[in-house]
């Protein structure tokens, strides 16, 4: 996942952990930066819908509190584990790909998120360029996804770039930030951008689906809600040539 800096890299790989959790998934997430409080309130958040800055700062009104009390409880009852790991659980290192791999095996979880890839150390700890070190990550998480038969969903940031504000443009594989590696050793690539008509999730690259397909949602950060905005537009996927054709062939009928 995708996306230059303030975009929502971090809410949206949380919005897939957090459903996945409720479907009964086992969750282990590494959270570079941000504490496991915190997580916990955005988690709460997008799975109540109850204001992220009312939670965070403890201005719920009554009726709100007593909801949140209420979905707390619920989700107390839900025994199916989400473990969040941060710097601060690690002595205040970095994760690592071989630390990750020993936690997985302790946890076992069935999806695994990663917070972001600039906020992991190469567990080579030489001295190469970044851009050589998260190359050498992302080819890890790959093998560790291979070996474990687990999906890994990790975030990384996109190269500031100056755009039209008015219409700003998602990033392009080539724009992750510091290293090519990290789209080449993906097997799907999301990137996202805040546009005035709402959040826009674009499908790069798919080693197994259809490429360039974009989706478009109105997007309330605080209550964690997305609603789907259809478009009429035709969306350009890896089957275009075929379309073209047919409209071609529709065209000379």
């Amino acid at each position: 996942i995708a996306g230059r800096p303030n975009m929502g890299k971090s809410w949206i790989l949380l919005f897939f952990l957090a459903m996945a959790w409720q479907q009964g998934k086992k969750v282990l997430l590494y959270s570079g930066e941000m504490s496991s409080l915190y997580v916990a309130f955005r988690t709460d958040t997008l799975l109540t819908h109850i204001s992220n800055i009312g939670i965070s700062r403890g201005t719920l009104d009554d009726n709100n509190m007593e909801t949140y009390e209420a979905e707390l409880n619920r989700m107390e009852e839900f025994k199916v584990p989400f473990i969040v790991v941060t710097p601060k659980d690690l002595g205040g290192k970095k994760m690592t790909v071989p630390m990750l791999e020993s936690l997985v095996e302790k946890y076992n979880p069935d999806i695994i998120g990663i917070d972001q890839f600039s906020l992991m150390d190469d567990y080579r700890n030489n001295r190469d360029p970044l851009r050589i070190q998260l190359t050498h990550i992302a080819e890890d998480l790959f093998h560790l996804s291979e070996k474990y038969g687990k999906p890994v969903l990790a975030d990384a940031q996109a190269s500031r770039k100056s755009s039209d504000k008015d219409n700003p443009e998602a990033p392009e594989l080539d724009e992750i930030g510091e290293s090519d590696g990290i789209g080449q050793n993906s097997t799907r690539v999301i990137t996202l951008v805040q546009a005035p008509s709402g959040l826009i999730l674009s499908v790069k690259k798919n080693r197994y689906g259809m490429n360039n397909k974009s989706l478009s949602y109105c997007w309330d950060i605080d209550k964690g809600r997305f609603d789907y905005l259809p478009t009429r537009e035709i969306e350009r996927t890896s089957t275009e040539p075929q379309a073209q054709n047919l409209r071609a062939r529709n065209a000379r009928g």
